[in-house]
């Protein structure tokens, strides 16, 4: 048994090792340039060019759901003491609920994040972002997005199912699809092969990165919930404070990360990565 333990906490060290040496050695054989420290810098840039959208869009898609998650959460805590019957009848209301706004997070989130997407690839190629023109071009392409995110994630879920490594596979190939559709003006199904294709020669330091943000999130996670032991106690409201603090730059951070790998793939393969967005708004 405590083998068994060692060897599950062991994992996800040897993973990490793995990707980290085949990163390296992909960067020293590949002939396109993928600067980890470039997409992140990147990322923040994009979110300068168009912080209000991108907070406006993290707060309303992110952060209120969140925040709707952990007061529940917290509400359902505090009445353990209670009779089940309250218990369970909260419960069936917090599915219920959360099952509507889940609902609706899955159709406005694609929305949202072709906007972003547009906005920050705007700010990447050194044009002042265009909100409305933005909003107009990710209103049209708004049902693509909704189809081509199920399809993705359909997928990606699929290939977990499929011992793990083809669902990793594909999450890393199609990581950019949705700045495709966004951008190339391409079909839902080319989408994805122009993400595969874009990818190629870069996955294993596209995982590098995105092995590197876990860890710094998991690393945030575990200082912030630390604070709010020590901080909030058992003060819901500061804890929820908190996650709402959190999930904003979560959900800042994920669209700007994505159009910055996309980003960083077009220039590395192409030289650019500006034209097709000026085509768009033209």
């Amino acid at each position: 048994m405590i083998a068994f333990g060692f060897l599950v906490l062991l994992m996800p060290l040897l993973a990490g090792t793995v990707i980290l040496f085949a990163a390296w050695r992909e960067g020293r054989r590949s002939p396109f340039a993928f600067g980890i420290g470039r997409v992140l810098s990147n990322s923040f840039t994009a979110i300068g060019g168009a912080p209000f959208a991108f907070l406006a869009v993290a707060v309303f898609l992110t952060a209120i759901p969140g925040a709707f998650v952990t007061s529940q959460i917290t509400t359902m805590t505090t009445m353990a003491g209670q009779s089940p019957q309250a218990i369970e009848a909260m419960a069936g209301q917090w599915t219920s609920t959360y099952g509507g706004i889940g609902l609706v997070r899955l159709l406005l989130w694609p929305l949202g994040k072709v906007w972003l997407t547009l906005l920050a690839l705007d700010t990447l190629a050194g044009r002042n972002p265009d909100v409305r023109a933005a909003g107009g071009r990710a209103l049209r392409l708004w049902p693509f997005a909704i189809a081509l995110m199920i399809l993705m994630w359909i997928g990606i879920f699929l290939g977990f199912l499929l011992l793990v490594v083809p669902g990793i596979v594909l999450f890393l190939n199609w990581f950019v699809t949705l700045p495709v559709l966004a951008v190339e003006r391409r079909g839902i199904l080319a989408s994805f092969g122009r993400s595969t294709d874009l990818l190629r020669g870069m996955r294993w330091r596209l995982a590098a990165l995105l092995l590197l943000v876990l860890v710094l999130w998991f690393g945030a996670a575990m200082v912030g919930g630390v604070l709010q032991v020590a901080v909030a106690g058992t003060n819901p409201w500061l804890v929820i404070a908190a996650g709402v603090v959190g999930n904003t730059l979560w959900g800042m951070i994920l669209p700007a990360g994505i159009a910055a790998v996309y980003h960083e793939a077009r220039v590395a393969k192409e030289g650019s990565a500006g034209e097709d967005l000026a085509d768009v708004f033209a």
